[in-house]
Parts: C-alpha cells; structure tokens; sequence
C-alpha cells in the first residue's frame, strides 16, 4: 500500500532542492530548482532543515502548507534505496528528475483514490483499480518515467468519466421538480500564489428570494 502522506523524516530533502521559489508571501528568497535551500544543514550529512521550528515566523509558510503526497520518500527509499544527493552529488540531477516523474504519478494516485467515491459501474471502477495497483506497484528511475509518461492517457479517461457522471446526473436533474430556492456556486480560476482551487458562495441580492429577509443586513 502506497503512502501519499508526506514523511521527511524517511526522504533526501527533495523537495529543499528540486523546486524553484519566489521571493513573495511564501517564501522569503528566490532560490532555483536545483539549488539546495540554504536553510538546510550546513553540515551536508543530514537532510534538517536549521530552521524548521520557525518556518512561518521566517518568512516561508510555503514550506509549511507543501506536501508531496509521499513522494519524497518513495523515491528516496523505493527508486534509490535510502541514498541521498547530498553525500552523492552525482545522484542530485537523476533525483530530481525522478521527483518530478513521482510527484505526478502521487498526484494521480490521489485522484483515483478520490474517484472511489464516484457512482461508478463495476467494469469503470476495476479499471481505475488497476490503473491504481500499476502506478503503485515497485518501480525504478526508468519505470517511474515511463509511468509518468502515460498519465495524461489516464487523466482524459478520469475527464471521460466525469464529463459522463456529469451528463447523466444533468439528465436526472431534468426529471426532478424545479427547487424553491437554488444557491449559485461560483469556482474561482486557479490560484497561482495558493496553488488550490477554491468555491465562493453568491449571496443573493436583497428581494430576490420574496418574503425572506436580508441576510446581509441583519434585517
């Protein structure tokens, strides 16, 4: 069973290295992909970071809300058998190259765990049964790649799936007596400094429900 619960204890500070940030609200420095932060040991024999405990109060709440779904470790402990591109340099650039194929291939896996929940048909949920036990069997560098590389198959399957859940439940819908009272949901576009999709709720405009009061006003 794979874990998509992020453990840093049991990874190489993948993540301190493979990603790029922007100085902002998230992150008090500009660092590249493939730098190693600087709040990392000094030492280069451990993967702490120095100042782990105040992260927030430092300027980096970024680092406190990532989460790599458990790739980290996986590949770490799975792909490169608990090495570590800090006391092996040259494994610096295939590990991060694999963190990239891994985290896509943890944040498919999320998705199929999350279409569980779907009123599926017993063939579609087999098939994203199997799909599952693929990406989450033993992999190695080569085999991670190529998993990666047959995600977007697998996300335009989900998209199918969905877009057809989504016509039968609007046929349904049909069927069924007009609501008294709808509420609107807006989803917002994605957010490029919070990396989340978000909903917001329109308030209807005061008159527009007859004989209820306006709730905006306390009225």
């Amino acid at each position: 069973m794979i874990d998509l619960t992020a453990d840093c204890g049991r990874c190489a500070a993948l993540c301190c290295l493979a990603l790029h940030l922007d100085a902002g609200s998230r992150f008090a420095i500009d660092k590249p992909a493939g730098a190693p932060c600087p709040n990392l040991d000094r030492t280069g024999q451990t993967h702490g970071c120095t100042i782990h405990g105040d992260l927030t109060a430092r300027g980096f709440p970024g680092c406190v809300a990532y989460d790599c779904a458990g790739a980290g470790q996986r590949i770490t402990q799975e792909l490169y058998a608990g090495k570590s591109w800090r006391t092996e340099p040259a494994l610096a650039a295939p590990m991060m190259e694999s963190f990239r194929h891994m985290r896509a291939i943890h944040e498919m896996l999320q998705m199929l765990d999350a279409a569980e929940a779907l009123p599926l048909g017993a063939a579609d949920r087999a098939a994203l049964r199997e799909h599952r036990d693929h990406l989450a069997r033993p992999m190695t560098p080569e085999t991670a790649a190529a998993a990666a590389g047959d995600l977007p198959e697998l996300r335009a399957l989900l998209r199918g799936l969905a877009g057809a859940l989504g016509s039968a439940a609007r046929a349904a819908a049909h069927l069924q007596p007009a609501p008294r009272i709808s509420t609107s949901w807006e989803k917002t576009a994605r957010s490029p400094e919070h990396g989340h999709y978000s909903a917001r709720h329109r308030t209807p405009p005061a008159g527009e429900l007859p004989g209820r009061p306006d709730r905006r006003s306390g009225r």
